[in-house]
């Protein structure tokens, strides 16, 4: 019956330390790769070299428009990983306090 118990409370404490970080992620996309954080490096659209050639114009705003999107995203991605950041260093701050706590009460 002990026997039991112990694997019950194993088992909840995993699927607890499991599911905790799930609250933690952030909703959105991301820049973070495995070496250093890329820039953004987009294409910078070109004015058209008629002045009077209104097709080219409105290419040219069409893609003036793209880079600015692009750019947009680029800037919400890094602001999600800065996010991701603060979490992960907050769960740190709240694991070493756990930790001093516990080893606070002990003495």
């Amino acid at each position: 019956m002990k026997n039991i118990i112990v694997k019950y409370v194993l088992f909840f404490s995993l699927f607890i330390f499991c599911i905790t970080p799930v609250f933690a992620f952030v909703i959105g996309g991301s820049n973070l790769s495995l070496s250093s954080y890329p820039e953004f490096d987009k294409w910078k659209p070109s004015k058209p070299y008629s002045g009077s050639d209104p097709y080219a114009w409105d290419r040219y705003y069409d893609e003036v428009k793209e880079y600015v999107n692009e750019a947009q995203e680029y800037i919400d991605n890094a602001n999600n990983d800065i996010r991701r950041i603060q979490e992960a260093i907050q769960e740190a701050v709240d694991k070493a306090n756990s930790v001093a706590s516990e080893a606070n009460r002990r003495y």
